[in-house]
């Protein structure tokens, strides 16, 4: 009878796991309002998970790479669920199911924002460009799927300052939905109300403008 040998994890799926853990860990520490990323120390990262120093720089040059990872990766999903917000429908409807996207996805990734919240405003210059950089992903992402949707009807450039402005306006919401309790459904649901009311007459007023 031989002994059965039970298979080994691969070692870059032992690698993504540490990876994920630190990311995990500095958004922990992060939103213990420990005033952003300047405010963690790598040492405290390791020691929360129980690896040594050495394992982080494994994944990651320094701190302020760690915390552009964490921008890049939720932006990139949140453009994924914007990406994917069904075509159809009327204006209303579009703004409607687009803020639902946004402000949920916030909800969920409170963490991350409460770190993107803080670092647009007293991050280092790279992380700021960075933050920056995804916010134009984001526009550049949502000019397109708007114009190939027909909505709303106006020049390409226009739609662009539109997009600027729409974009602008739903970040301005970010502390409110920070602020709220993860039980706050009344709140959130008048939050996103007014969202889409505001949008919408955005919307409204720039397709009324282009058409004189």
């Amino acid at each position: 009878m031989t002994d059965s040998v039970l298979p080994t994890e691969p070692k870059t799926t032992r690698r993504k796991g540490t990876r994920d853990k630190l990311l995990k860990a500095a958004l922990s520490l992060v939103a213990e309002d420990r005033g952003g990323l300047a405010g963690l120390s790598l040492r405290e990262i390791t020691r929360r998970i129980g690896v040594s120093p050495t394992a982080f720089y494994r994944h990651f040059p320094g701190m302020e790479e760690l915390g552009l990872t964490l921008v890049h990766e939720s932006c990139e999903t949140l453009r994924k669920q914007l990406a994917a917000v069904s075509p159809d429908g009327e204006l209303h409807v579009q703004v409607h199911s687009t803020v639902q996207v946004f402000l949920s996805f916030v909800a969920e990734q409170r963490d991350i924002f409460v770190m993107i919240a803080r670092e647009q405003a007293g991050g280092s210059k790279k992380m700021r460009a960075a933050i920056s950089n995804e916010m134009d992903l984001i526009e550049q992402q949502l000019v397109q799927s708007w114009q190939l949707r027909g909505l709303p009807t106006m020049p390409f450039e226009q739609l662009q300052r539109v997009v600027k402005m729409s974009i602008s306006l739903v970040f301005s919401t970010l502390p409110a939905v920070l602020d709220m309790p993860k039980d706050s459904d009344g709140g959130m649901a008048a939050l996103t109300a007014e969202l889409e009311q505001q949008l919408t007459l955005l919307l409204l007023g720039a397709t009324a403008l282009a058409s004189l």
